[in-house]
């Protein structure tokens, strides 16, 4: 409830989605931001890569786009890989570290 009211505050625009494995969390997300509504303003994601199934599936998650929108139900602007992700299988990926 607290996250829903939270995303009618037109200053909340980037939301940081962890442990992010497919697009069907990316849809869940989406759903509940459509269902509960926007003030004004895209939301945009930030979606974290965490796990080997989501390096597995990196090109369909940085590929995905909502079936409402990104008015209605918000926009992916970055893929984060974290520390945690398992070195073998980034091959080919550069992992992005903020501080």
């Amino acid at each position: 409830m607290f996250a829903t009211l939270q995303l009618t505050i037109p200053a909340v625009r980037t939301l940081v989605l962890p442990k992010i494995h497919s697009v069907e969390e990316l849809e869940t997300v989406t759903d509940a931001i459509e269902a509960f509504g926007r003030a004004k303003g895209t939301i945009h994601f930030v979606a974290t890569i965490e796990s080997a199934r989501a390096l597995h599936n990196i090109g369909t998650i940085a590929a995905w786009r909502s079936v409402y929108g990104p008015e209605k139900g918000g926009e992916l602007k970055a893929l984060l890989v974290t520390p945690s992700t398992p070195p073998a299988v980034i091959t080919g990926y550069s992992p992005c570290f903020t501080s």
